[in-house]
């Protein structure tokens, strides 16, 4: 998989360093494990991998947030139902990518307690630097079927003995759409120059 062999190959990126985790993650558990979805509130000095949600909160729907009423019962289990579907795909993804924790600001910071959000807030920095990978989510349901880009390959030769080639993608005014609004969000450009890898799902 490509990001094992970022960590192991890759001189300039941060390889298996074991980063403490933020205050509260989303346990997704494992691909093989069937095990039910809950938040983890981290122990102190507590170390591990995780992957960060980057994405912008859908207007147009009721948003499922972390409040201190809902705390107690999500260390047990999370509403999945509830969940926004980028949500749901972001737990999906960072499964597959064999990672057990998922950053998300709605469901790991308290969203009513004026205590929590300045310390959470102050810590987003060092919660994207130090993530393996930053999912940014472009679209909701970014994890479904999509018709394949247009594309060309064309060989260029840089010298007799060196030659590779490139593609070119006619890229749609939708996928333009979203990512000019994706960009438009000052926070979710900082996290992803923060971010030590992004994954990007457009």
């Amino acid at each position: 998989m490509w990001l094992e062999e970022c960590q192991k190959t890759h001189q300039k990126c941060r390889g298996k360093i074991v980063p403490y985790l933020p205050a509260r993650v989303i346990d997704a558990g494992i691909e093989e494990d069937n095990s039910t979805r809950r938040l983890h509130v981290t122990g102190k000095e507590e170390r591990g991998l995780y992957a960060a949600l980057s994405y912008c909160w859908d207007q147009t729907q009721s948003i499922t947030l972390l409040t201190t009423g809902t705390l107690s019962a999500w260390e047990k289990c999370l509403p999945i139902a509830r969940l926004s579907q980028t949500i749901k795909d972001a737990i999906t993804t960072t499964r597959f990518l064999g990672l057990r924790y998922l950053w998300v600001d709605a469901l790991c910071i308290v969203q009513n307690s004026l205590t929590d959000i300045p310390v959470q807030i102050t810590a987003m920095g060092e919660i994207y630097k130090n993530a393996t990978v930053t999912i940014t989510a472009g679209k909701a349901n970014f994890l479904d079927p999509r018709q394949p880009l247009e594309s060309c390959r064309l060989p260029f030769y840089v010298s007799t003995e060196v030659q590779s080639s490139v593609t070119f993608t006619i890229d749609s005014f939708e996928n333009r759409t979203y990512r000019s609004h994706l960009d438009s969000r000052g926070w979710t450009f900082q996290e992803s120059l923060l971010s030590s890898r992004v994954l990007t799902n457009l």
